[in-house]
């Protein structure tokens, strides 16, 4: 977000509703094709077996409720410039995490020769919210040694 004229709650709330202002709502036929959505089955919790969510007390034998969503989404603030955000959520899932990633672009040309571009993982900021607060930096980094080969670095 833009940095706010003063730390007043106010306007902290402002620039943070311009951001929400600028994301881009898919039309119905693009959600389609930028969402996901799902149902739980059944499974295991600490080694009890749970039921899947049609099974579960109250719940319609043919509920189309879903339990899970993944969307991407699109930014159009053009300090950002090309930002794309995937928001994922659900119940009973396998983590309770909540982090931002950051994927880094990739620069326009290998500064390594002979490394095929499509080889290179993304460097990646990640920024761990709950439950264990942290911050990871995934970066490509050379393997020690004459041979120029490049490996994930954390």
């Amino acid at each position: 977000m833009e940095p706010p004229v003063s730390f007043k709650a106010n306007a902290v709330r402002d620039e943070q509703t311009k951001i929400l202002h600028a994301m881009q709502c898919p039309s119905p036929e693009e959600a389609g094709r930028r969402a996901v959505r799902g149902q739980y089955d059944a499974g295991e919790i600490d080694g009890r077996p749970v039921p899947a969510y049609r099974s579960e007390p109250n719940v319609a034998p043919d509920s189309t409720v879903e339990t899970f969503v993944a969307l991407k989404t699109s930014h159009r603030q053009l300090a950002l410039g090309r930002c794309s955000f995937y928001l994922r959520t659900g119940k009973r899932l396998a983590a309770r995490d909540t982090e931002i990633a950051i994927k880094l672009r990739r620069a326009p040309f290998v500064l390594f020769r002979d490394t095929p571009v499509d080889q290179l993982a993304s460097n990646r900021l990640v920024l761990h919210i709950q439950p264990d607060e942290g911050i990871t930096l995934r970066l490509g980094a050379k393997i020690p040694g004459p041979i120029l080969k490049l490996a994930p670095s954390t």
